[in-house]
């Protein structure tokens, strides 16, 4: 029984271990750390809504040359991207901006929008505002740009519109590392092999070895053995893995890449070394 709760907790390790704190820098709750940030940017997330160019002069920061803040023609070019119909916007993402003016910090703000149309489009809204003359805050730049799905949710770890070899992959990232460990488990409490044995099959059950990396979001995959590229050709001449899966997203707004190892310590574990090592005796005279 000691021998499956060392293996559960080192497992709940491993997952603590491989969790960051990426989230809280971006989650609009904790970065908009000014509530009048907050404030500013929605109303001029309404304001662009309502396609008032006048309305964004007021809000804009403005112009030391002494023209608008935002040019008519980019800003007209630009909410001709909204889409038509009712818009709603949903803030899910803030991160925090640094700017430097003549040796001072100044502190400001980005946010994202999701853009729900009544038309059934969806579009990413982005406005950065930055605080003026000791008071917050003042639009500072916009963009806006078409979203075949929903923004925050493009690259969402999720089996809506996905192929047979999304299925395939996501179930061998629970099953190898279950597998893996019920094999390490029944090394460590066959009676057949000795001790010393057991210290050389568990590492090796363990450890997966070549697989693939799979791209969640565009179903792209590529082996890890060797890679052909448009210019140049590789070969990994060693890929391990523990527990033979893993997932990672490397950017808030990057797709989850999935990597699958091939368990060959444990297969040849059931195939070869469960009967334990061949024990041969003297002849007898």
């Amino acid at each position: 029984m000691k021998i499956y709760r060392l293996i559960a907790g080192l497992f709940g390790l491993l997952t603590l271990a491989s969790c960051g704190l990426d989230q809280l820098t971006h989650d609009p709750d904790l970065a908009l750390t000014d509530p009048d940030a907050r404030t500013a940017l929605e109303e001029a997330a309404e304001v662009i809504m309502s396609r008032d160019y006048e309305a964004l002069l007021e809000i804009g920061y403005p112009d030391p040359n002494g023209g608008p803040s935002i040019a008519r023609e980019p800003y007209e070019d630009m909410i001709a991207l909204l889409p038509e119909g009712q818009l709603t916007a949903e803030l899910f993402y803030s991160e925090r901006r640094l700017a430097v003016v003549d040796n001072e910090d100044f502190i400001g703000f980005l946010a994202q929008f999701d853009l729900a149309s009544t038309s059934g489009e969806n579009t990413l809204l982005e406005i950065v505002v930055f605080p003026f003359e000791g008071e917050c805050c003042l639009v500072t730049n916009v963009s806006i740009t078409p979203f075949d799905t929903v923004p925050s949710r493009s690259n969402a770890f999720t089996f809506e519109n996905k192929g047979p070899l999304h299925y395939v992959t996501a179930f061998l990232l629970v099953f190898l590392p279950v597998f893996m460990l019920v094999t390490a488990i029944a090394c460590i409490m066959n009676k057949k092999m000795p001790r010393g044995w057991k210290f050389a099959w568990v590492p090796f059950i363990l450890i997966a070895l070549w697989g693939y990396d799979f791209n969640w979001t565009t179903g792209a995959w590529q082996l890890h053995l060797f890679s052909v590229g448009p210019t140049d050709f590789q070969i990994n001449f060693l890929k391990a893995q523990f527990l033979g899966a893993g997932i990672a997203k490397y950017g808030y707004f990057q797709p989850w890449i999935l990597s699958i190892g091939s368990p060959v310590g444990a297969f040849c574990y059931w195939i070869y070394g469960r009967r334990g090592p061949k024990v041969t005796t003297p002849e007898e005279f």
